[in-house]
């Protein structure tokens, strides 16, 4: 009973060998880093927006309707605009993204940063009737992929 045991166990062992090799093992890689590819600005035309793009390039024209802000009850006012955009893939590790734009006019515009010290897109146009700036919205996992924009008040 030994010695047939023992065979046994050997042979499987031998088998097993053979098996693997012919048919292999797959690989798992459970913590992947998947890249940002894409950003993408998803604004569309609405009420308050005028959205039309030009190689590549969207603008949103917004009509002036005073200095912009926020109540004491949370909600906007005055001359304003929600940016939406869309990180591609969908599964890509680090979807965060940043504006990135020129400093010269950080006292024309205004972004509202939550009590979390986080930037949710929401623009305030103030201290001015007329602007022109373009934007780019950046990836932040170090890609450097990001979306051309132009916000023009008029």
């Amino acid at each position: 009973m030994k010695k047939a045991t023992l065979i046994l166990i050997l042979v499987i062992y031998v088998a097993s060998i053979v098996i693997i090799n012919l048919i292999g093992l797959q690989p798992q890689i459970y913590d992947e880093v998947v890249p940002v590819l894409q950003v993408e600005c998803i604004n569309e035309t609405d009420e308050r927006v005028e959205v039309t793009e030009k190689n590549g390039v969207k603008t949103l024209k917004v009509k002036y309707a005073g200095d912009g802000g926020i109540d004491e009850g949370g909600n906007p006012y005055g001359t304003w605009l929600q940016l939406k955009w869309r990180v591609y893939p969908d599964k890509a590790t680090k979807r965060g993204v940043m504006f990135i734009y020129d400093k010269d006019y950080d006292d024309m515009i205004e972004f509202f940063i939550d009590e979390n010290g986080e930037n949710h897109g929401t623009l305030f146009i103030k201290n001015t009737k007329k602007l022109y700036l373009n934007m780019k919205i950046m990836a932040t996992d170090g890609s450097k992929i990001s979306a051309d924009i132009v916000i023009r008040v008029v």
